[in-house]
């Protein structure tokens, strides 16, 4: 894949993963915070704690990714 190709492609990604979060903000955690009693939450906690994703060598991955991915966007701009 060309590396032009590769970079619309990631910024359309962007785009649609920034529609996709002011959603949330807008409709979703508000109606979550109203809805969701501390049980709820608890569990959502323990959820979230119990994933993979969440772990820190996880973390310390996507921290590598996003550098990278920094590098790539001044290369590009630059």
């Amino acid at each position: 894949m060309e590396r032009q190709a590769f970079v619309d492609l990631a910024h359309e990604f962007i785009d649609l993963e920034r529609a996709h979060m002011a959603l949330e903000e807008k409709v979703f955690f508000p109606l979550a915070r109203e809805c969701l009693t501390a049980e709820d939450w608890q569990a959502i906690e323990a959820s979230i704690a119990a994933d993979p994703a969440f772990k820190p060598a996880v973390n310390r991955r996507h921290a590598q990714l996003r550098r990278e991915i920094r590098v790539w966007q001044k290369e590009n701009d630059g």
